[in-house]
């Protein structure tokens, strides 16, 4: 399962250039100037300036800065301000052309919130209701045509499997979504089948913030979850990504698109809804 440092770093590689290099022991680095042994070299060569600096193991204030200058003879990179702490050797700096907290972090977590997969969820019920709130429950679930399927099962689990109840519905009512069904078991487990976000499972459990430290893990492939971050960033910064494709940096919005419909292609389509009868009340003048 890939972690959300992963995650960013692949997405920096598919949006233009990307290196990483390990900080050298000697010249030691200072507050504003690092120095990068394994990217020197005698060639004349540019275009790092501008780009980003991103150190994953630093403080938080100090973990992002952009290139002022780059020396290719030394191996050295003067940040545009100085940091608190300055880098020792041995630590590894990813350098990318889009800001890695403010459009790659961000755009990974909501790529995350569309990457969506099938789950089972177990909704324990203990008194029959005319319905009942499955965001109540699960937080992530606001969107009624994610609800794919219900059953019902005994409390706790049995050797009988679930069976499918005589009818049910899933619907929104202000910010969340509520279900019913017919009949209504009274107690038991109704079991929802649904479309989750890849975002609300984290380390294996379930999430309402997504996975906010480099090493937490989503369960997702890498691939996946990376073109829905890509296409994110295709719906809000393509005036940054449209010069790089053009010059052969990074991957081209059709290919992106492409990759999240065939994602998209796996999932299941939302079933017809079996609904709940209606009966018509005669009105007593």
């Amino acid at each position: 399962m890939p972690t959300l440092a992963d995650l960013e770093s692949e997405l920096a590689r598919r949006t233009g250039p990307w290196a990483s290099f390990t900080v050298a022991a000697t010249p030691v680095s200072t507050a504003t100037l690092v120095y990068a042994s394994d990217l020197s070299t005698t060639i004349e060569t540019g275009g790092y300036e501008g780009m980003w600096l991103l150190r994953r193991t630093a403080a938080p204030a100090d973990r992002v800065r952009r290139v002022k200058t780059w020396d290719a003879g030394a191996g050295s990179f003067l940040a545009d301000r100085p940091w608190a702490a300055a880098p020792t050797a041995g630590e590894v700096i990813e350098i990318s052309a889009l800001d890695p907290a403010r459009r790659v972090a961000t755009a990974v977590q909501r790529g995350l919130e569309r990457c969506l997969f099938v789950d089972r969820l177990a909704l324990p019920i203990t008194a029959p209701a005319a319905e009942r709130s499955l965001t109540a429950t699960w937080p992530w679930l606001t969107v009624a045509a994610d609800v794919l399927g219900v059953e019902a099962g005994c409390s706790p689990p049995s050797d009988w499997d679930p069976w499918p109840v005589g009818a049910w519905d899933a619907y929104r009512v202000g910010p969340s979504v509520l279900v019913a069904v017919w009949p209504d078991p009274g107690a038991g487990t109704l079991y929802v089948t649904a479309l989750r976000p890849h975002s609300s499972l984290v380390n294996g459990l379930d999430s309402t913030t997504g996975p906010l430290t480099d090493s937490d893990t989503v369960s997702c492939t890498l691939d996946d979850g990376v073109a829905f971050a890509h296409a994110y960033l295709w719906d809000t910064a393509k005036d940054l990504l449209r010069p790089l494709v053009s010059e052969g940096l990074g991957t081209s919005e059709d290919d992106v698109r492409a990759a999240v419909r065939r994602y998209r292609s796996r999932l299941p389509a939302p079933r017809d809804r079996v609904v709940l009868p209606s009966y018509a009340v005669d009105r007593i003048a």
